[in-house]
């Protein structure tokens, strides 16, 4: 059993999407009824910009026979790497992104750095130097099958 589970997430959550895109067109109309068209056209690359940031989010989670995988794109680039020897204790729990985190995103709280998509459940990792690592998971009863399998498979 070499990868035991594998998940990509993208935010896809529309209405998200709805409201940064209707101020953008809000502000294309008013940039061309106005004779001041700098500040219309800054909002509007800033709106631009945040909904190609928001588009542009993919959560990849990798659990393995080293450990926990995961990239956050744009964020990382390659796969961070959450080692079994470095891990504590490691868990599916109940993630709620607005009220746990926030909001969606690379997050942090307290001890604990959060890579939030869309998800109700998140794999929490707590570390042996006390700190928490949560990446969200859509799939959790696979997530959490493949977690003790390895851990068990580690501790034996």
């Amino acid at each position: 059993m070499e990868k035991a589970f594998e998940e990509k997430q993208r935010f896809a959550d529309k209405t998200v999407m709805l409201l940064v895109l209707i101020p953008l067109l809000i502000f294309t109309v008013i940039g061309f009824t106005t004779e001041n068209l700098l500040v219309p056209a800054i909002i509007g690359l800033c709106l631009v910009f945040t909904a190609a940031l928001m588009y542009s989010l993919e959560l990849q989670v990798i659990i393995d026979k080293k450990g926990v995988h995961y990239k956050f794109f744009p964020f990382h680039t390659t796969f961070r790497l959450q080692s079994w020897d470095d891990i504590r204790r490691c868990r599916v729990i109940p993630v709620n992104a607005i009220s746990d985190f926030g909001g969606i995103g690379l997050r942090y709280k307290s001890k604990t750095v959060g890579y939030i998509i869309n998800s109700k459940f998140g794999i929490e990792m707590e570390r042996k130097n006390g700190r928490f690592i949560v990446v969200s998971a859509t799939r959790q009863e696979e997530a959490a099958a493949a977690m003790q399998y390895y851990w068990e498979q580690m501790h034996q």
